[in-house]
């Protein structure tokens, strides 16, 4: 027992991942069966839906960093020198903090769009 909560808070970003998805899964299916056999649709699942969604991939992005698991051409980056593949990874890093800087004002404003 105590083996397996040490992996599930090792792994807390892949289980909160896989619950989103579970998540997202259920609510579309009972939304998809209130619209076509109730006839009466939720107004609220596909909001919700959407919001665990943005959390799974604002998650998963977390993950790949973590991991460095982003999308790179490992078959030409492994033939660089060393120092040339450290001065790729931050240039990488620091292309992917601007790109999260760029996106990040209007994420705000619709997150208090919504409230």
């Amino acid at each position: 027992m105590k083996k397996m909560v040490k992996n599930a808070l090792k792994n807390f970003d892949m289980v909160l991942m896989g619950f989103l998805l579970l998540n997202i899964f259920v609510w579309m299916s009972v939304n998809v069966f209130c619209r076509f056999v109730l006839r009466n649709s939720l107004s609220w699942s596909d909001e919700y839906c959407r919001v665990c969604f943005i959390w799974m991939t604002m998650i998963a992005f977390e993950y790949n960093v973590r991991k460095r698991n982003n999308i790179s051409m490992t078959l030409v980056f492994r033939n660089f020198p060393r120092v040339v593949q450290l001065i790729i990874t931050c240039i990488t890093n620091i292309l992917a903090a601007a790109a999260i800087a760029v996106f990040l004002p209007s994420t705000i404003k619709l997150a208090q769009m919504h409230q």
